[in-house]
């Protein structure tokens, strides 16, 4: 068994959801249900100017963190049924724009890009 330490950056449970859509048979729509889990042994950090990467530009008004967790996050995928998972951050909802394995010894990670979510928008 693998001994966490108990290093410098604390690590925390963050609340997130899951969106569900239910469609009929014609692939509409009819019902969208959120599942709540957390993620868990997260750190929190904030994206710099410096690592700002072509896909995170369109987000530059936006509040960007990087969140390093045990917990697999799923991303959306444009054209399909599938939304993001979304984390709650300093009072606010931030949707999973980028999600990759990030190994560090034996206990694997995620290194995983949120974004603020804009409420205005579904």
């Amino acid at each position: 068994m693998a001994i966490r330490r108990s290093g410098l950056i604390p690590r925390k449970t963050i609340p997130a959801r899951r969106s569900v859509e239910t469609t009929n048979d014609f692939n509409e729509v009819i019902g969208i249900t959120n599942q709540s889990f957390n993620a868990l042994q997260c750190t929190v950090q904030p994206v710099v100017g410096g690592s700002m990467t072509p896909d995170l530009i369109g987000y530059a008004d936006r509040e960007i963190y990087t969140v390093y967790t045990e917990t697999q996050l799923v991303v959306g995928l444009e054209g399909t049924n599938r939304k993001p998972d979304e984390l709650f951050i300093y009072n606010k909802w931030f949707k999973v724009i980028r999600c990759k394995r990030w190994q560090v010894g034996v206990i694997p990670h995620y290194e995983c890009v949120v974004v603020e979510k804009d409420e205005g928008l579904l």
